[in-house]
């Protein structure tokens, strides 16, 4: 972090803990426990399944009106204060998406990571125009071509560049002086936290 520019000594962090194995009950539980223990910075998974719907035998319709009530545990659980976010993990089509972002509108949703297949840049854009919460996205990228276009198409509202997956630190770095450059700040989207947070202490838009 000292080496890649030394902007801060602490990384404020936000906590995977809604997994989808968890039955609501647990998910209620782990919640309540993470805010107690000072975390209130939370993301859940959603549409687990849904990017292969072919060999799951529950509908598509069935996977998301039950992760609505989930979403609905998660919110309850952490109270108004704390920010509940979701990661889709590139599962869902723009017609999913868009039905799933109205029917939990009211959660207030403090991003929406990786709602679409492939990180698809147009229907990205699209959602985003309409989505009631911010779009987030990148963690799979590689390219530096990629990082541009979700910028300059105004894909999304926050860009998770992951060193271990995006080509290391050098492009980390360049990435993040994209994001400064046009004004859309910069997370990790959870795997290799040890590794990114060295990122985001060291620039001086660095994110969670």
């Amino acid at each position: 972090w000292r080496l890649l520019g030394g902007a801060r000594k602490e990384v404020k962090v936000y906590t995977t803990c809604g997994m989808n194995f968890l039955s609501r009950d647990e998910l209620g539980q782990v919640t309540r426990d993470m805010v107690k223990s000072g975390l209130n910075r939370l993301k859940m998974v959603v549409a687990s399944g849904a990017e292969n719907i072919d060999k799951n035998p529950k509908a598509i319709e069935t996977i998301l009106a039950e992760d609505v009530a989930r979403v609905r545990v998660m919110r309850e659980a952490a109270g108004p204060e704390a920010s509940v976010s979701i990661d889709a993990n590139e599962s869902l089509d723009e017609y999913q998406a868009r039905h799933f972002a109205r029917e939990i509108a009211g959660y207030n949703i403090g991003f929406f990571e990786e709602p679409l297949r492939a990180n698809d840049i147009h229907r990205l854009a699209d959602f985003r125009r309409e989505a009631p919460m911010p779009i987030a996205a990148g963690q799979n990228e590689g390219q530096l071509s990629r990082w541009r276009d979700l910028v300059e198409n105004n894909a999304v509202d926050l860009l998770q560049m992951n060193v271990c997956i995006g080509g290391g630190f050098t492009a980390g770095l360049k990435v993040a002086a994209l994001a400064q450059a046009f004004g859309v700040p910069i997370a990790n989207a959870g795997a290799y936290s040890s590794f990114n947070m060295h990122l985001h202490a060291g620039v001086a838009n660095g994110g969670l």
